[in-house]
């Protein structure tokens, strides 16, 4: 458990030093097209996500407030956004 919550943390910052060190992007803080679009499952992610990236991301948490994450019906328009944004971050289990 420790290492894998090691590897995801790891993973997550490479992909906000990858994503900051990328050349053409303007810096203009008005505009939300120039943050990273980050969706998580659960408010954990959102909030240390929230941490990480400070003002140079937009999170939303796809399970609405007070739902069970194991039992969410996303429709088609919520799957587009999600497969157009910049990262998502879920946690699963791996059960050999």
């Amino acid at each position: 458990m420790k290492r894998t919550m090691i590897i995801t943390v790891s993973g997550i910052l490479l992909l906000f030093l990858s994503a900051w060190g990328q050349e053409g992007v303007t810096k203009n803080e008005n505009d939300s097209k120039d943050k990273l679009k980050i969706y998580t499952t659960i408010y954990p992610f959102q909030y240390f996500t929230e941490r990480i990236g400070g003002e140079h991301i937009s999170t939303e948490n796809i399970v609405p407030p007070g739902s069970d994450a194991h039992s969410i019906e996303m429709t088609t328009k919520e799957m587009v956004n999600l497969a157009e944004g910049d990262a998502f971050i879920h946690s699963f289990r791996n059960r050999p």
